[in-house]
């Protein structure tokens, strides 16, 4: 299937989608949150109270907080990448069938039943998680690796670039093995 008849699944569901991404990236950004309450409750726990800018409690407290706010949003995305999903995998499923009903009988002759079940159900599927969890995804792993390098530079600027200059190569080694995977699923 080719990435413009892939869209014509995805259009119709876009607004839902990019909501998902919304609740994928403010999700991202609580956990990228995370290593910055842990600082602040290291550094209250290590210095002396009457020098500390905030208290265990509060810390704790706000921690938890941005904890339950990522859940719900951890949920309502989950929610909704399952009810897309089921979505799009039913949209072409319907497509397929109606598809499968014009054909001619000698196209079924020459493939096998299973064939043909399995472009009903596990094909169908797995063009559905990929557009749910794969498309969906991609901007909260970037935003994820971004941050990563950021905080990787400012901490060690030379491990940084060594980094930096190994993403090529990993790139190219993905591109070649994903050139002999795709044929073969």
């Amino acid at each position: 299937m080719r990435y413009s008849q892939l869209l014509k699944f995805i259009t119709p569901h876009r607004n839902t989608l990019l909501l998902i991404v919304v609740l994928l990236l403010l999700v991202t950004a609580t956990n990228l949150a995370n290593p910055l309450f842990a600082g602040k409750l290291t550094d209250a726990l290590l210095t002396r109270e009457e020098s500390r800018q905030f208290t265990v409690g509060f810390i704790l407290i706000a921690w938890l907080s941005l904890l339950l706010v990522r859940a719900i949003f951890s949920v309502a995305s989950g929610y909704l990448v399952g009810s897309t999903g089921a979505k799009v995998s039913a949209e072409l499923r319907r497509r397929v069938y109606e598809h499968m009903q014009i054909l001619p009988l000698a196209w079924f002759q020459e493939r096998k039943q299973g064939d043909m079940l399995s472009l009903l159900s596990s094909d169908a599927e797995a063009i559905s998680r990929f557009v749910t969890n794969t498309v969906v995804q991609l901007l909260p792993q970037l935003m994820t690796l971004l941050f990563a390098f950021l905080v990787m530079a400012w901490l060690d600027p030379l491990v940084a670039l060594v980094a930096a200059m190994m993403l090529p190569a990993y790139t190219i080694v993905t591109k070649l093995i994903g050139r002999k995977i795709r044929p073969i699923s």
